[in-house]
């Protein structure tokens, strides 16, 4: 097996710039189908055409990302058909060039570019989609999330139907139930919504629309604090509306997800979703390298003409089918039917073991 620096460097090359025209398209297609659904979605609520493309300019990478891995395998296969319809895979291994001498430039190449989306695109395409999560509550009036997760607690803001019984609420701790609260502050917005009046208590849970505090003190401007057994304050929040609330993993950027987990697990809640989202990123190098192989095995060895729109066919049966297997897992690592960590690599795992197999059936014969 001979290794040929040039014929690497011409292939990457090829793949690098494929893997680009394909991300382009992409967005493109992205930006064009998101800007009808907002078209669709904003009758009525008299947008401009500058705030209609800048919600959907906010949106595109997050969907650009979530498409990513189908960037590789159209990228892929792109590249290594194009090679081999014009017989340059042929020459180069008559040449003595093995297919083989081609996997660790090719994979190097992926594990780098998979480095330079989880450090830069991801974290771009995290704070857009805040961006534009706030945009769509300033011009559609979507509600946009009550609950912040800080390293001293759980902030909650409470917005009820009487303005001068709106509260922030901060939480240190919830059981495991997710019925009972610990280490609770509530500031009350009062008569003239300034917020100064506060609650201070050891417990606290949530009634019958009521969030009554257990052995409370209440504190305001100018009076010495009060003791009560028990209050009693009105509250449109549930139990199911705090961990429902809890920021998307799709918007907490990579850099800051790590530490955003550890605090969701230090307020109590759970962090499943989170975890899974983050250990599926680290893992992410390994799946398009996967799929980068599964398009190579696909496109080499065929007929010269009038086969690349089956391949890309295939193509596309085989992502829906990674897709979908992947969900499933998901799914089994959510329900802790599978743990974690086999949930996240072996789906990756079994897709380069089984291209790696046909790919030596192919070469060896």
């Amino acid at each position: 097996m001979r290794f040929s620096y040039t014929f690497s460097f011409y292939v990457v090359r090829s793949l690098v710039i494929n893997l680009l025209y394909v991300f382009f398209a992409f967005s493109f297609i992205a930006f064009i189908l998101d800007f009808l659904e907002l078209m669709r979605d904003s009758q009525g609520k008299h947008l401009l055409i500058r705030q209609m493309l800048q919600i959907v300019f906010f949106k595109v990478p997050f969907i650009t990302y979530s498409f990513i891995p189908f960037v590789f395998l159209f990228g892929s296969i792109l590249t290594f058909t194009k090679l081999n319809n014009s017989f340059e895979l042929a020459a180069a291994n008559s040449a003595g060039i093995s297919i083989w001498s081609l996997c660790i430039p090719i994979s190097l190449t992926v594990f780098a570019i998979s480095i330079l989306i989880l450090s830069v695109f991801q974290p771009i395409s995290a704070s857009f989609l805040n961006k534009n999560g706030l945009l769509v509550s300033k011009y559609l009036g979507h509600k946009t999330s009550r609950v912040s997760i800080q390293s001293n607690g759980i902030w909650l803001y409470d917005q009820t139907n009487n303005p001068q019984n709106d509260k922030i609420i901060k939480i240190m701790h919830i059981a495991k139930d997710e019925k009972l609260f610990s280490g609770i502050l509530v500031f009350s917005a009062g008569e003239d919504n300034s917020f100064t009046t506060s609650f201070r208590a050891s417990s606290s849970s949530i009634e019958n629309g009521y969030l009554l505090l257990s052995d409370a003190e209440k504190f305001t401007p100018g009076k010495e604090p009060e003791k009560y057994n028990i209050i009693s304050l009105p509250t449109n929040l549930t139990n199911d509306q705090i961990q429902e609330s809890i920021p998307n993993p799709d918007i907490i950027q990579f850099w800051h997800l790590r530490s955003f987990i550890k605090n969701i697990k230090q307020s109590g809640l759970s962090a499943l979703k989170h975890e899974l989202y983050y250990k599926s990123m680290l893992a992410s190098p390994l799946l398009y390298l996967s799929l980068v192989f599964i398009a190579l095995v696909s496109s080499i060895n065929l007929p010269r003409k009038g086969k690349l729109g089956i391949v890309f066919l295939v193509a596309g049966l085989i992502g829906i089918m990674v897709f979908f297997i992947n969900k499933v897992i998901n799914v089994m690592a959510l329900t802790e039917t599978l743990p974690m960590f086999l949930a996240v690599i072996s789906p990756s795992l079994s897709y380069l073991l089984i291209s790696g197999v046909i790919l030596i059936h192919k070469e060896e014969g």
